[in-house]
């Protein structure tokens, strides 16, 4: 019996471990109460010790705003399959900031009933480096849609400065080749403009 118990101890010390030095934030729940938050979980929501989690409602965490949608999703996982589809959400941190996090659930029955296990990791910085990337090929093409604008208009301005210059040459009536100046700086502004 001895050894059965210090076997059982030996288990359930590995597995505890095995949860704290997960890499991913790890919340146990039963209802919606937090049972249990490994140290990745703590770090996520800023906390600095269990005991700030342990027992709280999940809901404490999420923004009012997405409670009905965490709802279903419990619903979802309690009362349907083992494991819901990954899904993102945002967390509101202790500080008050908000991150969004991609996160599974599953449901499992141990002595106590049903619970709920909650995996997620921290997805803000490669959310702002996808947005950020979406922004820089949005003005790449900005770019090239300006460039080829640059070119069909530059075409024609072309050929407007020079046909005003041959005239300026020919004619040697002043008000005219006044005429033709302005149309050649005017021409000529909008040569750069274009090029800026």
């Amino acid at each position: 019996r001895k050894q059965a118990e210090a076997a059982m101890r030996q288990s359930e010390e590995r597995y505890r471990r095995l949860v704290q030095v997960s890499p991913e934030a790890i919340f146990v729940m039963r209802g919606d109460r937090i049972l249990l938050g490994n140290g990745q979980a703590m770090r996520l929501l800023g906390a600095t010790e269990e005991s700030q989690i342990v027992g709280r409602t999940f809901f404490d965490f999420i923004p009012s705003d997405d409670h009905a949608v965490m709802h279903r999703r419990l619903s979802r996982v309690t009362e349907g399959p083992e494991q819901v589809p990954q899904f993102e959400q945002f967390f509101v941190r202790f500080d008050g900031s908000t991150i969004e996090v991609e996160a599974t659930a599953a449901h499992y029955h141990d002595q106590e009933g049903l619970a709920v296990l909650v995996v997620a990791r921290d997805i803000t910085e490669r959310k702002r480096l996808q947005a950020q990337l979406r922004r820089t090929e949005r003005v790449a093409e900005l770019g090239t849609v300006a460039s080829g604008m640059a070119h069909e208009i530059g075409t024609p301005m072309n050929v407007i400065l020079g046909r005003a210059e041959y005239l300026m040459e020919r004619t040697k009536e002043e008000p005219v080749k006044k005429g033709l100046q302005t149309i050649v700086t005017q021409v000529e502004r909008i040569t750069r403009v274009m090029n800026q």
